[in-house]
């Protein structure tokens, strides 16, 4: 993954993972279009995101992968 730091005025692309809260919008969301519109016209200065690599996983598709792989019985 590569980390991308956005500055107000730099296109900001559908796709990215914030890093922390921004606008209302939760750490660890990947934006969609709307999402995008909605940074357009909020109040922010500098973004701090995540460009996901095609062998890179979501954290919340690998906090899933792992507790399937370590559940069994007993557990």
């Amino acid at each position: 993954m590569k980390p991308r730091r956005i500055v107000r005025g730099e296109r900001i692309a559908a796709g990215l993972v914030l890093t922390r809260e921004v606008a209302g919008l939760p750490k660890g969301r990947i934006l969609s279009d709307d999402d995008v519109r909605a940074l357009e016209s909020s109040s922010w200065s500098e973004l701090e995101a995540l460009e996901l690599e095609s062998s890179d996983v979501h954290e919340d598709a690998a906090v899933h992968r792992l507790a399937a792989a370590v559940a069994g019985d007993g557990v």
